[in-house]
């Protein structure tokens, strides 16, 4: 089984809990466990970002999910990720930020690799 499909299973479940009552559910999401959680958090993040960069992700509201995402990476082995993340934070970045900066901290984003066989190899056990 491929990492998508192994981890596609994982992600919907969860989804489907904190989004249960429809709409995101901050105490759902922060009762899950530390994997479910980082898959989640990865996941909906990584969607903003592939569908539009960081000011997708802000512009959609989902720069909540930061500091679960960062927990999630440490957690996945994926340090490069949570980094990454500690930087669009100590940047300040938001939705208004200058083009140069979102185009940076996108590009750099898009050179890290790995996450879907990380968050598969977390479920695999």
């Amino acid at each position: 089984m491929d990492d998508f499909s192994t981890v596609d299973p994982v992600f919907q479940s969860t989804f489907a809990k904190v989004w249960a009552r429809g709409s995101e559910d901050e105490e759902v999401l922060n009762r899950l466990p530390p994997i479910d959680r980082a898959i989640y958090a990865t996941r909906v993040l990584e969607g903003e970002l592939n569908n539009g960069g960081w000011y997708q992700a802000f512009g959609n509201g989902v720069d909540h999910l930061i500091e679960p995402a960062i927990e999630g990476y440490e957690l996945l082995g994926l340090p490069e990720y949570a980094a990454h993340l500690r930087a669009v934070r100590a940047a300040g970045f938001d939705e208004r930020s200058e083009d140069a900066v979102g185009a940076g901290l996108d590009n750099a984003f898009f050179r890290l690799s790995g996450s879907e066989a990380a968050r598969a190899a977390i479920v695999r056990g």
